[in-house]
């Protein structure tokens, strides 16, 4: 973020200290504000289930119209992506 401000950038080439210092106290904020970590939970997790449902009504609708290389394309690209999430969770 320090390098979208110019300025910042200058404060923290002039005194050494000052980076240090704010990841220090972004530590202790985040650290405090359980709350933010949870929201964020919360908002991908809701997100992540609702880009699901769509892409399964989706996938649906191409069926249903018979518009079969569509949907052999999206269960493709839905299987690809959870081949890979699945890989990285075992990596995990």
């Amino acid at each position: 973020w320090s390098l979208q401000y110019p300025a910042v950038l200058e404060v923290m080439k002039e005194n050494e200290w000052v980076k240090p210092m704010l990841v220090a106290v972004a530590y202790k904020l985040m650290g405090e504000v359980r709350w933010g970590l949870k929201a964020r939970v919360v908002i991908g997790a809701f997100t992540s289930m609702l880009d699901l449902a769509t892409d399964i009504y989706v996938t649906n609708m191409f069926y249903k119209n018979k518009s079969f290389r569509y949907f052999e394309a999206s269960v493709a690209s839905l299987g690809i992506s959870l081949c890979l999430k699945m890989f990285v969770v075992f990596l995990q």
